[in-house]
């Protein structure tokens, strides 16, 4: 890393409302890592609501209580983390430990943190700080059936071109296929348990990370260590596991094999 003039003035001021001296920063995950006397920290623009941030303070409380590894905030007086600078934006500091990204092409990687993942889901589970319902996502079911109406738009819209160009006339002979897909998801959704399995994961708070993926996954030593809650929501929590395993196996053309592997090691959590 760089010394501290690697930062501009403007980040140099903010710093120095932390109470902390900074020795050298590198540039790192949109802001700066900066060994400073206080341990690693990360220093970046942090643009989410008052509201968000709360909820994600009851995270990180959560985690902390059982010395679960995080990206915690750091407070520059006894209770505020975010500074605002001169032009509105607001940044945060946070701890931050000597790392690497999650491999995604190492198998190792990537099944042990399928298990770290079902360990943060056990501890963020019951009551949070706070009433939590502005925190809930939209409803699959929903969802589902906007995107089908969408598709269906979609082609009817292109059928009715006059002068239709080479993708338009491609696009129809496949678009029925992914349509007839999209009304049997639908379909699927409305008759398994996902309105029980919703109103279980709101009454128990159950907290999903909402960007569970190998950019969010860093390695202290050997420990897999879930980062950046921004995206944080009250949900399923299967759905972290679904969007890991999407990216994974996509990577791995669908290896079945290693799809078990990743299932088994957060079912074991």
């Amino acid at each position: 890393m760089g010394g501290v003039l690697f930062l501009n003035e403007k980040a140099i001021g903010l710093l120095k409302q932390y109470d902390i001296d900074v020795k050298k920063t590198g540039r790192a995950r949109g802001g700066f890592v900066c060994d400073t006397s206080r341990g690693l920290v990360l220093f970046k623009e942090y643009d989410v609501k008052e509201r968000h941030l709360r909820f994600e303070k009851d995270i990180m409380a959560k985690l902390q209580s059982v010395d679960c590894k995080a990206d915690y905030f750091l407070n520059f007086d006894n209770e505020n983390s975010v500074i605002e600078g001169e032009d509105g934006k607001k940044y945060v500091l946070k701890q931050w430990y000597v790392s690497r990204e999650c491999n995604i092409k190492d198998r190792s990687d990537v099944i042990k943190s399928a298990g770290m993942l079902g360990k943060i889901h056990k501890i963020l589970q019951g009551k949070m700080g706070e009433e939590c319902t502005d925190l809930y996502p939209c409803d699959l079911r929903d969802e589902f059936v906007r995107h089908t109406i969408e598709i269906k738009r979609a082609r009817n819209y292109v059928r009715k071109k006059n002068n239709k160009n080479t993708f338009e006339n491609e696009l129809l002979k496949c678009i029925d296929k992914f349509y007839r897909k999209a009304e049997e998801t639908s379909m699927e959704i409305l008759k398994c348990d996902y309105k029980a399995m919703r109103e279980k994961a709101y009454e128990s708070q159950s907290v999903c990370h909402g960007a569970f993926n190998h950019h969010n996954i860093i390695f202290v030593g050997k420990e897999p260590v879930a980062v950046d809650y921004k995206n944080a929501v009250i949900d399923v929590q299967i759905t972290d596991l679904y969007d890991f395993l999407r990216k994974v196996m996509e990577k791995y053309n669908w290896d079945i094999q290693l799809g078990n592997s990743i299932i088994e090691s957060y079912d074991k959590e």
